[in-house]
C-alpha cells in the first residue's frame, strides 16, 4: 500500500517546524527519536532543510542523554 507518511507531507511538516521554531544553521538539534519514527525523520529533514546540526544519541536514556545534549550545546 501507500506509505503512511508520504515524503511531501514530511517535507511540509519539517519546513513548518523549522519556520515556526526559527531554526538557523547555528542551531544544534537533539535527535533522540529513531529515524524510523515520524519525529526522527521530521527532525532530520528539518536540520537538512535549515542547515542546523543534529546531535544523535544511540538510545534515549534520561540519565545519560541529558548530559550529552547539554555538553553538545543543544539549542
Amino acid at each position: 500500500g501507500a506509505p503512511r507518511h508520504p515524503a511531501a507531507t514530511i517535507a511540509a511538516i519539517a519546513r513548518g517546524m523549522g519556520e515556526r521554531y526559527e531554526v538557523v544553521p547555528a542551531d544544534r538539534g537533539a535527535m533522540v527519536f529513531p529515524f524510523t519514527h515520524i519525529g526522527g525523520i521530521t527532525w532530520l529533514l528539518t536540520g537538512l532543510m535549515f542547515g542546523s546540526a543534529s546531535i544523535l544519541v544511540e538510545a534515549f536514556d534520561p540519565a545519560a542523554t541529558i548530559g550529552v545534549l547539554a555538553a553538545e550545546g543543544v539549542t
